[in-house]
């Protein structure tokens, strides 16, 4: 059970750390179009479109961070309202609900990636695979994470452990 907690809060880590990083390059990249056009009367076309696909890279990271917090679908207050016995369950059919929905945007994802791999940007020039790959990466985090949380809700003992 170690190795998986180490593996989770490496995941954990990858995800601020991404996050954190992208949200700097994003910040950069909107300075430079917003600057160029206002003040140069120039936009540089790979600003936008590099700000976009952080963007979506973001969504996704930021998807994942929630999950990794456990506050991506529940609803608190209908989840207190349930008695006890009931709270258990409840957590972990959100929890499977959740992991249902990770693999679905994985796998629609890696789709998209197989069959966009040999598209180009119109502005950078990169492969579209980048874009999609996105809801890969995130899908995968959030499976982590919800599946950890479902490991520790079905064995309380874990749970004082961390």
């Amino acid at each position: 059970m170690r190795l998986l907690e180490m593996f989770v809060l490496l995941c954990s880590r990858f995800t601020m750390l991404a996050s954190t990083g992208l949200a700097v390059c994003l910040f950069t990249l909107l300075t430079i179009q917003v600057t160029g056009r206002y003040v140069f009367h120039w936009s540089p076309v790979w600003a936008a479109e590099g700000a976009q696909i952080i963007f979506v890279w973001l969504c996704f990271l930021g998807f994942a961070a929630a999950a990794n917090r456990g506050e991506h679908v529940s609803i608190g207050y209908l989840h207190a309202s349930f008695p006890k016995i009931f709270q258990t369950s409840a957590g972990a059919l959100a929890d499977l609900a959740s992991i249902t929905m990770s693999v679905v945007v994985t796998m629609g994802g890696l789709m998209l990636v197989d069959r966009l791999s040999t598209a180009k940007t119109s502005g950078i020039g990169i492969s579209v695979s980048w874009l999609y790959a996105a809801p890969v990466v995130g899908g995968v985090l959030m499976l982590v994470f919800d599946s950890y949380r479902l490991i520790r809700r079905m064995h309380p003992s874990t749970e004082n452990k961390l």
